[in-house]
């Protein structure tokens, strides 16, 4: 439960393992081996789904460029966030954007 607050606190900066490994008070190897256990998941993939579903909703409410979204969640590289981002939703952030506006404009239509 503590690796999880952490992890939400954090997930906008370029954090490592063994800082939450330090906060929780247990060797990065333990922590990753409950984290899986606990989550099904390593705490990289959750942290970039957290990541990447913050992201969709920056990318259908806000007008902040890609870059800045990118940047705001603590990737560096922004060829990780686009390759990321694409594997974990089957589109491009910029292909996410104009998709979601185009549905917005069609739900409004019918409203």
């Amino acid at each position: 439960v503590k690796s999880l607050y952490e992890i939400h606190k954090r997930f906008h900066t370029d954090f490592s393992i063994d800082d939450i490994a330090s906060s929780c008070a247990i060797s990065k190897h333990h922590l990753s081996k409950l984290f899986k256990k606990d989550c099904d998941m390593t705490m990289r993939d959750y942290t970039n789904r957290l990541r990447i579903e913050v992201a969709k909703k920056l990318l259908r409410s806000s007008s902040h460029t890609v870059s800045a979204i990118q940047e705001s969640l603590g990737y560096r590289s922004r060829t990780h966030f686009f390759n990321t981002f694409k594997e974990m939703t089957g589109s491009s952030p910029l292909e996410f954007r104009k998709s979601s506006v185009k549905s917005d404009k069609n739900n409004a239509t019918y409203e």
